[in-house]
């Protein structure tokens, strides 16, 4: 083998080993003690390591389907082709594909889901709610508990390896059948953890709630200015920018632009990032002139058949959909109807936050016509 080919393979270790299961009950065990902490910083790390626990079981489960197919493959042709297997590198496909494949239910699947929509802001951006994302991390660790026993499942060893910290836990170590020591080990972790539903239930509204309300003082700040018609265009041409291709649509136009703004070389070598004066030559300037023009009309042709997906009537609909959460009668149909709120809050204050910087960049340019800038 040559040495690129050595630098270049994929590290593929024994999964089956006390170390790796021990390294996933240490997770749960940090997770445990950051949710008892309960304090913002510890639960939104909470929330983080359970997100990656639970990737890294999802990646040796899909893995095992991989593997069983290609196995399968010398009599049967292959279910799953290479493009299937590369779409796993995300989050999402390898929920979809565990939960079609019967390795979680339904209702595992939306909660995985719904705490990697949480995870992503938390993590990137440091935006979360503590009380919600603690709410939705202990949930999360039931879905948490299937994969690692379904990961270990049917996988025993004795006397060897370091077993002795699973008494502490009440499973016996002689043998260690890894798949049957999971829920003994996860009740003790999760047991007084576990919230009624009524208050999880109370903790996803008053969640919802806020976000609602956040939204709404973007729109009610400014609702002496505008008009709810007024407020509409806006959330439509937030949207418009959003799906717009401008930077294809205004490639002829940005290399002239270009042209002028590129730096200036001075007598002495050096150059000087600084806009020079448009160039002189008429034939130049009838060019960018043109270019503008075709760019705006592209722009102004695409915004005008495009269809906005939300409007200021839909903040309505969301409160209604309140409902759905004071319906619920079991985990499973409220982390189900929390998670289709969450999408729909998700894009409303995004759009929200977009359109409030379209009127606020409209009122600016008002103000600077007014004043002669």
């Amino acid at each position: 083998m040559s040495k690129h080919r050595q630098d270049t393979r994929r590290y593929r270790p024994d999964f089956h080993t006390v170390e790796n299961f021990r390294d996933f009950i240490e997770a749960i065990e940090i997770v445990r003690d950051f949710l008892v902490a309960n304090t913002p910083q510890k639960v939104r790390l909470a929330l983080i390591v359970l997100d990656n626990t639970a990737e890294l079981l999802m990646v040796h489960l899909c893995r095992k389907v991989f593997d069983d197919d290609e196995f399968w493959a010398r009599l049967v042709p292959p279910r799953f082709s290479q493009k299937a297997k590369d779409r796993t590198r995300d989050f999402l496909p390898k929920v979809e594909l565990l939960r079609a494949e019967g390795y979680i239910t339904d209702g595992e699947a939306s909660l995985l889901n719904l705490g990697h929509s949480y995870r992503n802001p938390a993590f990137h951006q440091g935006r979360h709610n503590p009380r919600a994302v603690r709410a939705l991390s202990i949930m999360l660790l039931k879905p948490l508990s299937a994969l690692l026993q379904r990961a270990f499942s049917d996988v025993s060893i004795g006397g060897i390896g370091d077993i002795g910290w699973l008494r502490d836990y009440g499973v016996s170590t002689t043998p260690l059948a890894f798949g049957v020591a999971v829920p003994h080990i996860m009740e003790q972790l999760a047991g007084g953890l576990r919230q009624p539903l009524d208050r999880i239930r109370e903790t996803l509204a008053e969640d919802v709630l806020g976000r609602l309300d956040g939204i709404d003082r973007i729109w009610s700040d400014l609702w002496y200015l505008l008009s709810a018609e007024q407020w509409d265009e806006a959330l439509k041409y937030a949207q418009f920018l959003d799906h717009f291709d401008d930077e294809a649509a205004s490639t002829e136009y940005r290399e002239l632009i270009y042209k002028i703004t590129e730096p200036v070389t001075q007598p002495d070598g050096r150059s000087d990032a600084v806009c020079q004066p448009p160039p002189a030559d008429p034939v130049f300037r009838q060019r960018l002139l043109q270019a503008k023009a075709e760019y705006e009309a592209r722009s102004a042709e695409a915004a005008s058949t495009f269809e906005a997906t939300f409007r200021l009537s839909d903040l309505e609909k969301l409160r209604r959909q309140l409902s759905r959460l004071n319906d619920a009668t079991s985990e499973t149909e409220l982390v189900m109807a929390y998670q289709e709120l969450d999408r729909g809050l998700t894009s409303a204050e995004d759009v929200f936050l977009a359109a409030q910087c379209v009127v606020d960049e409209s009122m600016q340019h008002a103000i600077d016509l007014a004043s002669g800038r």
